[in-house]
């Protein structure tokens, strides 16, 4: 009987943490929502960050980081597994992936730095 509580729990605490992760201010979430890209300031760096949504888990990794603004670039689902990263001449970016894995499926990231 506990363990059943106990497992129950973990299912809908974690259907609940993937849901706000989906509906949270801030993030560009994926044409079929199964995805999302946000910026997080970490100590005066940006970084770009993307989550994979499923069920009953998030995981998610850095896409670039840098000193710039998060007004300094934008962010834009081509499709469900293409981000097209634009950022100003002159910005330098840290720590840039090209693609991003997880559950099985790849995102790739597209950069085009602007005039």
């Amino acid at each position: 009987m506990i363990v059943g509580v106990v497992i129950l729990t973990w299912f809908i605490s974690s259907y609940l943490q993937v849901q706000q992760a989906r509906n949270r201010d801030g993030i560009i979430l994926s044409p079929k929502k199964t995805k999302s890209v946000e910026f997080v300031n970490s100590i005066g760096t940006f970084q770009v960050m993307m989550n994979f949504h499923r069920k009953f888990v998030v995981a998610g990794s850095n896409v670039a980081s840098g000193n710039f603004n998060e007004n300094d670039i934008h962010l834009d689902w081509i499709d469900e597994n293409t981000v097209l990263f634009k950022y100003p001449k002159g910005i330098t970016l840290r720590n840039n992936e090209d693609e991003i894995y997880f559950f099985g499926e790849t995102v790739n990231i597209v950069y085009e730095e602007l005039n």
